[in-house]
């Protein structure tokens, strides 16, 4: 039967793959008498906190902004996700970003964390209700952002 052939054929590819002298030797397991033998592992650094963006209205700025940015913001980073990380979405705001701006911001995650604008995205139009922003962030802890593929800026 088909099902068993790939059966088979998956069993032999794994048994190479193991036996493969570039994956590490830390695995106890006993596998057909290669003792140790098994995949390489790492460890992958994690975001410790979540970064997005936020339309926030002009009049916002002296109000209360940790808890507007808690409940307005949309995450493009969140907290553990593997770092570098790159990721882009497109938005669309009805009226546009017209008596607002577009923040990069920190979103509240654990406990201590709290909410607070990092940085203004520049370059979009006043009168643009579409826009696809760009974000990532290195293992060093540099975050870039960019918007519709243009020039990038760093925060």
């Amino acid at each position: 039967p088909p099902e068993e052939a790939v059966a088979i054929g998956c069993a032999r590819h794994a048994a190479s793959v193991l036996a493969c002298p570039t994956h590490s030797k830390s695995i106890g397991d006993s596998l057909n008498g290669m003792e140790g033998v098994g995949p390489a592992t790492r460890k992958v650094p994690l975001c410790p906190l979540s970064i997005g963006i936020c339309k926030i209205p002009n009049d916002k700025t002296n109000g209360d902004l940790e808890t507007f940015i808690s409940n307005n913001a949309y995450t493009l980073i969140g907290i553990g996700d593997a770092l570098p990380a790159n990721v882009s979405k497109c938005f669309k705001f009805s009226n546009g970003t017209e008596g607002s701006s577009i923040a990069v911001v920190q979103i509240q995650g654990g406990a201590g964390q709290k909410s607070k604008v990092l940085g203004n995205v520049e370059n979009i139009p006043l009168d643009a209700d579409n826009f696809e922003i760009t974000m990532e962030l290195t293992t060093a802890g540099k975050l870039t952002v960019a918007v519709n593929g243009g020039p990038t800026c760093k925060l």
